[in-house]
């Protein structure tokens, strides 16, 4: 602005205001300087002004709806991200992933994004007002309620429009439409989260949320590496799944339908935005084969953590769990192992054959395999000891100990555990990417720190890396 306080109408702060809220504004008229300077002349004596002004502080009724307890890792990393979103320019991308959290983790999202509001808005009001406003804008109507606590406290006008522009807020019908897809416990399951905080879900929690908004099962590379994956094995995979049920079918007697027990449990298979889940049943005598690793293997911990992630709200732990996503990708198990990690910890060959280490455990199949929990934490410890070796042979075992600063604000430090559960994610490729790339912007974290076209699965490594940085990795 100049000292006559007029904007040029071309000029960089009309141009970023347009691109900020211009689609606030786009169906309401602007008042004439001579409005604004009267409505405030108004106020001053007390009078209603003739501009719409937002009657609430969003920030105020999130942060007093923030009654849910929220775990000591949430809390610590709320904290700390408040402090950092108080010192930025703006909000960047951080409101987005809130409600990404909430779309995917329901009422344990709610309750982790209000306590981030109530902090910031604790330190700075307006600051937190505008955080609460534009995660609520992104969210549809139940979700946005229910974050809110009520469908009254969300005005869709802009404020500063006059009041003869200014129509009564939009009334969105709700109570008949079908709850949306993103209201799930998650991307891979088929029953719908409540959003009632008293009513508590265990999905994956806001600090992954905010940061992996695409780290489901329906997402994760199991070793694969993403843009690693090369058509020809996603066709072998899909060649392979159908071996599998081709060699099913004809191991089967002739027999008739009814002659097998109507209590015997059968493959149930659901469709989803990512793919076609298929969950085969878990007999407990091979839950509980499940044994304590031995020294030197992956610990518990970490492979529990990696499978909370990968197949969350599934049952038996994830075990039977085989996603065919959209591509013809073909991930399997608790892990989410595809077929590269499975050539990789000795399962398959080269050609997508199970070899003799996968038979020694009674794994012949695609199905064989989802039905023994204890061939599938084999198969993780070993490609696991493959990703070891790719640390090793990448370098990145010399950022060990590195710390820094996250584009979340919360502090990381590069740990062994960290690493493999990056590489896990997104592949030995693209965390070598993603250090390179850290390495050349000197480690400092600026308003739009990662590539367009790499952002999302930065952003995935990067949580994996802070999640996994304190996770006991193998037993010594």
């Amino acid at each position: 602005l100049t000292v006559d306080g007029r904007m040029d109408p071309g000029g960089e702060t009309v141009t970023r205001l347009r691109h900020d809220i211009g689609e606030d504004f786009a169906s309401h008229s602007a008042p004439d300087h001579r409005t604004v300077i009267d409505h405030h002349e108004r106020l001053a004596r007390g009078e209603e002004g003739p501009l719409f002004t937002r009657p609430k502080s969003l920030g105020e009724i999130v942060a007093k709806n923030a009654t849910e307890t929220v775990d000591h890792d949430t809390e610590r990393s709320n904290r700390q991200a408040a402090r950092y979103l108080h010192d930025r320019e703006d909000l960047g991308d951080h409101p987005r992933f809130a409600a990404e959290a909430i779309k995917q983790a329901g009422a344990k999202g709610i309750g982790e994004v209000r306590d981030l509001v109530a902090k910031l808005f604790q330190n700075n009001p307006e600051r937190g007002d505008r955080y609460a406003y534009d995660v609520a804008k992104q969210l549809d109507p139940e979700q946005r309620n229910a974050f809110l606590g009520s469908a009254e406290a969300w005005d869709n006008r802009p404020f500063g429009v006059p009041k003869d522009n200014a129509p009564p807020p939009k009334k969105e019908e709700t109570e008949s439409k079908e709850q949306p897809q993103e209201l799930q416990a998650g991307k891979g399951t088929a029953d719908p989260v409540p959003l009632d905080p008293a009513q508590p879900t265990d999905p994956t929690p806001f600090q992954a949320a905010n940061a992996e908004p695409q780290a489901d099962l329906a997402d994760s590379d199991g070793g694969s590496g993403g843009d690693d994956t090369s058509q020809e094995d996603k066709e072998a995979a899909k060649t392979d799944g159908k071996k599998a049920a081709e060699d099913n079918a004809q191991n089967t007697p002739n027999a008739p339908a009814n002659a097998k027990s109507e209590t015997e449990e059968k493959p149930v298979t659901k469709k989803t935005p990512q793919g076609t889940v298929t969950v085969y049943p878990i007999k407990a005598e091979a839950l509980a084969a499940r044994t304590e690793p031995k020294s030197g293997e992956v610990g518990t911990t970490f492979q529990d953590k990696v499978g909370g992630i990968e197949v969350k709200g599934e049952p038996n732990h994830g075990y039977g769990v085989k996603l065919e996503d959209n591509q013809g990708g073909v991930a399997l198990g608790r892990y989410q192992l595809k077929r590269g990690a499975l050539i990789d910890a000795g399962f398959k060959d080269k050609d997508g054959n199970w070899t003799d280490k996968a038979r020694a455990l009674g794994v012949d199949s695609e199905e064989s395999f989802l039905k023994s929990p204890k061939a599938q934490d084999a198969a993780m410890d070993a490609y696991m000891t493959k990703v070891d070796g790719y640390i090793r042979h990448l370098g990145l075992d010399k950022q060990h100990g590195r710390e820094f600063i996250g584009v979340m604000g919360t502090n990381i430090e590069v740990t062994q555990s960290g690493l493999a559960a990056a590489i896990h994610r997104a592949g030995q490729g693209e965390v070598n990417a993603y250090f390179k790339h850290q390495a050349e912007q000197s480690w400092k974290i600026d308003r739009d720190p990662f590539p367009a076209n790499k952002k999302e699965l930065f952003l995935a490594i990067e949580t994996r890396l802070r999640e996994f940085q304190n996770v006991e990795y193998r037993k010594r």
